[in-house]
């Protein structure tokens, strides 16, 4: 019987959104029989050391940017001989696709509606087996950064959360605190800045709220110092980042889940939050979190930047609680119906054992990798200089 190889690549095992679905991942596809590990390629990140104890971690962030880094990814990847190596945003390992053994199913997921995440994920694509989108609209951004013959192979994959950490039956019987929890990173990406307006809109009218801010990133300390100023810090709790079995401790004790993000590729801490029967406030992206939270039934959307709308839609909740308690149902109906880590893990395996389709395309030796490589360059018409410049660099 032939043992099922899987080695999945990121550029660092970061606690947020994408630390939680490496994890998922590798606990549900472990749990299937299939031997998993995993490749950083630019940092080790805070989750390293804690996944290393259960898989094989391998760690490139240490040999600088060049020709070599990449020749030794792929040889690498070659050695242990996966049916499938799954890209994250990984840029290395894109380019070095056309040294990859021909026998391995390279698949791309998404994590962002991003221009960059696209562009990334379009880099070498007649080599790639298949994409994972989380959303619709994310699938539907990604065919248009791909050639017509790509296009098909882009797949709707919901992701899954793991409800043995994130599910408790301890939430029936809580009363409602008027807490609310932000969790991610804190950055502007995020809307973190628009936090103290909106959480002082909601202490103007319920002097009882409090605010969590679980996760890690730039604004911290501005944040703290605005909290200060308008005279909310003392109602804040920072909790820096934090492992998966606290983050869901934190959101059973928690009502609203505030999350005024401005960009996102499909919000795995908003299902986390819905799984835990946490009602979600968060911004409406088109395709992306509209297709998670269904308005007025198991969540409220807000535009992103209404800070006014964001407080709002939390002062009403507050206001209504019988509301707040039914919302609170229908999350978690939702999260454990459409996102369980089990029905992820089947669609993936599903996907993962589809035909090989791609075209037939030799596993190219230094020299015709070269010429590959140039003619992506050329193709995404990047400036000519940089590109000279570049090349003398990766050359030293």
């Amino acid at each position: 019987m032939h043992h099922k190889k899987i080695v999945i690549a990121a550029t660092e095992l970061s606690a947020g959104g994408l630390g939680s679905y490496l994890m998922t991942l590798e606990r549900g596809l472990t749990s299937r029989s299939w031997s998993v590990l995993l490749l950083t390629t630019n940092e080790r990140g805070d989750l390293f050391e804690h996944m290393r104890k259960s898989v094989t971690c391998y760690d490139l962030s240490a040999l600088p940017l060049c020709v070599r880094k990449v020749l030794t990814a792929a040889e690498l990847v070659n050695s242990i001989s996966p049916d499938i190596l799954l890209l994250n945003n990984c840029s290395l390992m894109h380019y070095a696709l056309p040294l990859i053994r021909t026998e391995t199913k390279p698949v791309v997921v998404l994590h962002s509606d991003d221009e960059r995440f696209y562009k990334t994920a379009a880099i070498c694509e007649k080599n790639i087996f298949r994409w994972i989108a989380p959303t619709q609209g994310v699938a539907d951004r990604c065919r248009s950064f791909l050639q017509p013959k790509q296009r098909q192979s882009v797949r709707k994959i919901l992701h899954g959360i793991n409800n043995e950490i994130f599910y408790s039956d301890e939430k029936e019987a809580k009363q409602i605190s008027g807490n609310i929890c932000f969790v991610g990173f804190i950055g502007e990406n995020k809307g973190a800045d628009l936090l103290p307006d909106i959480f002082h809109k909601v202490v103007n009218t319920h002097q009882d709220a409090r605010l969590t801010i679980v996760g890690k990133g730039p604004l911290e300390q501005f944040l703290k110092n605005i909290f200060g100023k308008n005279g909310t810090l003392k109602k804040c709790i920072f909790t820096g980042a934090i492992e998966h079995e606290y983050v869901a401790k934190f959101l059973r004790n928690t009502d609203i889940f505030l999350w005024p993000t401005r960009i996102e590729g499909f919000g795995l801490s908003v299902v986390e939050a819905m799984m835990s029967g946490v009602v979600p406030v968060v911004s409406r992206l088109k395709g992306v979190t509209d297709d998670i939270v269904d308005d007025g039934v198991n969540g409220l959307l807000v535009e992103p930047d209404d800070t006014e709308g964001f407080a709002d839609a939390i002062i009403y909740l507050l206001n209504t609680p019988e509301k707040l308690i039914s919302m609170s149902a229908a999350a978690r109906e939702t999260a454990v119906h459409k996102y369980s880590a089990e029905r992820m893990i089947d669609s993936y395996e599903a996907l993962f054992a589809e035909a090989d389709d791609r075209a037939a395309i030799p596993c190219r030796g230094t020299f015709g990798w070269i010429s590959e490589v140039i003619g992506e360059v050329i193709k995404r018409e990047i400036d000519r200089k940089w590109l000279m410049r570049r090349a003398l660099e990766l050359w030293k």
